[in-house]
Formats: structure tokens, C-alpha cells, sequence
């Protein structure tokens, strides 16, 4: 079910000055998930683009009380959509373990541009990285493994189910580099064993599969800086010429901030009315 819809929970309100107010604080790109489609819902029934106040969100993200958005994103001016009524989708399954190539990008993406592009700070540690690890972006197989406790919300792949899938890409394309980059340690360890040469980033925390996500290990002082810095490497994944990942919001915004699914290799949950049915990749 897709929590924008209006039998769900309120997440976001109108204020007496017009401006719209996102309430919902969750993960990272959760955020950024409810976030967009409050957005889109605003501008559906008002016709145009909203004033948001994110100052309720990303709390666990945060050093300090106040609206920290502008410190992950710009705000630029952009056309409207040519659609009157934007449709994110033609999935009609929760957003984050949708078939990504459903978004229907040329409109959502205005308000990916709009709202999502990086700020300066972001772009820098993303130049940063890219310059540290020597990424030839153009020539890289990135990967993204969501783990921990996204396995509570879905099924996820094996480590086994990734190294297959990872090693298939790879005899495609064997002159990329791989860049691996997950939130399971566990995963990097196994990933040793079975592939000798990868990049991976140590900026951002790592945690055991049967522990929260990684934003509750990281102390107040560091929040912002480390948000950031998975932010710069979301982007960065998204740059990358062929990617690999599993169904959950990280993913979707890898595709999002890429603004379509070309050479995306997505581990999907094809469910029925109520029942999984089955997984598979999609490309």
C-alpha cells in the first residue's frame, strides 16, 4: 500500500501561510520518498509548486533541532510538469518495491531536479570520493545492498543471489571496476571471499545484519556530516554506468537521482493481490 494515499496516516499539512509541511521522519530516503509525493500531491491539487518545510524530518539525521534539507539539497527553479495530474507511477504497489521502471520519469523528474538536486556540500564530498577512490564512473559496476532490518519489510537477496548476479554483470563488462557499497558488514565479508578486487567506502558506518539501520549507530556531532556522505555516495552510485540493486527506497532513489533504469539491474518482488509470488531480476 502506498503511504501517500489518503487512508493512510497524515504525514504532511497545508500551514496557514500555504506552505507545505512534511511530517514524516523515518530513514533517509524514506524521508525523501514521502517527501516527493506530498510534493507531487500538492501541486495535483493546487497546480503548482509548493514552499515545503522539512524541519520535522530526518531526525535521526541531525545534530541539532531545524530543517537540515537545505544542507542535503538546492531548491531551483524549474518548468512545471506538462501533465495536469502527475501519475509517479503505474505501479499500484508500495513505491520503494515497485518495479522502478514504472516511474514515469520525465514528469517525476522535474521534482527530483527541483527539490532533490544535491547542495554544493554534497557535491563536493561526492568529487571527493570519486577523486579518493579514483572512479572512472563511466567504467563501474556499482552495487547497492540494503540489508539489516529492510529484511523485516521484504525479501531481500542472499549474498549468494547478489554474488551470482554480480558476477553475471561483470563477464559482460570485464574491463569495469566493481563498487560495492552496503549497510551489512556481513555482506562486505562474504563478498571477500568470493571477489578479490572491489572499491568500497569506510566513510560510512557498517553494521551487523541483525542490528538497526545504520543511522542509529551514529552519535550526535557526526549525523549531518555522515548523512551527507551516504547522500554523496548515493549519488555517485547513481552516476555509475551499470548498477545492481535490491527493492527499497535506497534503491529507487539510486534510480530517481539517475532519472531513469538504463543498464539497472533491480532484485524485484512480483506479488499477487496479497501474496508474494515470486522474485527476479529485472533489467
Amino acid at each position: 500500500m502506498n503511504r501517500h494515499q489518503p487512508i493512510q496516516p497524515k504525514l504532511a499539512f497545508t500551514n496557514e501561510n500555504g506552505e507545505l509541511v512534511i511530517l514524516h521522519s523515518s530513514g533517509f530516503f524514506s524521508c525523501c520518498t514521502i517527501r516527493l509525493r506530498k510534493i507531487i500531491n500538492y501541486y495535483n491539487e493546487y497546480k503548482k509548486l509548493p514552499v515545503v518545510d522539512s524541519s520535522n524530518q530526518w531526525s535521526s539525521y541531525k545534530d541539532e533541532p531545524g530543517d537540515i534539507s537545505s544542507k542535503l539539497f538546492t531548491t531551483l527553479d524549474v518548468d512545471v510538469p506538462n501533465s495536469q495530474t502527475v501519475e509517479y507511477s503505474s505501479a499500484d504497489w508500495e513505491d520503494q518495491f515497485s518495479n522502478y521502471t514504472n516511474i514515469n520519469y520525465d514528469d517525476v523528474g522535474v521534482f527530483t531536479r527541483k527539490y532533490f538536486t544535491h547542495s554544493d556540500e554534497v557535491n563536493e564530498l561526492a568529487q571527493a570520493l570519486i577523486n579518493k577512490y579514483n572512479i572512472d564512473l563511466d567504467n563501474t559496476i556499482a552495487i547497492c545492498y540494503r540489508g539489516t532490518d529492510k529484511r523485516m519489510e521484504t525479501n531481500i537477496p542472499t549474498h549468494d543471489d547478489m554474488i551470482e548476479k554480480i558476477q553475471s554483470v561483470h563477464n559482460q563488462y570485464p574491463n569495469h571496476k566493481l563498487l560495492i557499497q552496503t549497510d551489512e558488514v556481513g555482506f562486505t565479508e562474504y563478498v571477500k571471499t568470493k571477489i578479490p578486487d572491489f572499491i568500497q567506502f569506510t566513510e560510512v558506518t557498517k553494521v551487523a545484519s541483525n542490528k538497526r539501520a545504520t543511522q542509529f549507530h551514529i552519535p550526535i556531532g557526526g549525523r549531518l556530516l555522515h548523512a551527507q556522505t551516504f547522500l554523496a555516495i548515493m549519488q555517485i552510485l547513481s552516476r555509475c554506468d551499470k548498477v545492481i540493486l535490491n527493492s527499497g527506497n535506497v534503491g529507487m532513489w539510486v534510480s530517481l537521482f539517475r532519472n531513469n533504469t538504463d543498464g539497472v539491474y533491480q532484485y524485484l518482488n512480483i506479488h499477487g493481490s496479497n501474496t508474494l509470488l515470486k522474485n527476479h531480476w529485472i533489467s
